[in-house]
């Protein structure tokens, strides 16, 4: 399903990013097109690490780039940090069998 774009509202923000710092060149047209081209569902999972990798971006600069998006309004950003020894131990607990 593709996502509806308001256009006007996308290119005030993605002026904001250009203007919010100096980004390595074509930064901000990597992500447009990755607006551009995700069904709703990629982009509300969209993780900044994995941007960096497929796009050849620095984790750092995808990270900022990412965070200045949230504050400028284009992105909703949830931390979800999973300890691999809670997933260990729950994965143990009799409940979670039949959750699966």
């Amino acid at each position: 399903m593709a996502t509806d774009i308001d256009e006007k509202l996308l290119d005030e923000i993605l002026t904001g990013l250009e203007k919010a710092r100096s980004w390595t060149p074509r930064t901000i047209a990597k992500l447009e097109s990755l607006i551009h081209s995700e069904d709703e569902f990629a982009l509300f999972r969209i993780n900044p690490i994995r941007f960096a990798d497929e796009k050849k971006v620095s984790e750092a600069e995808a990270i900022d780039l990412f965070l200045h998006a949230t504050r400028l309004g284009l992105f909703q950003m949830d931390w979800r940090i999973i300890f691999a020894l809670y997933v260990s131990a729950a994965q143990r607990l009799p409940w979670t069998t039949t959750c699966r």
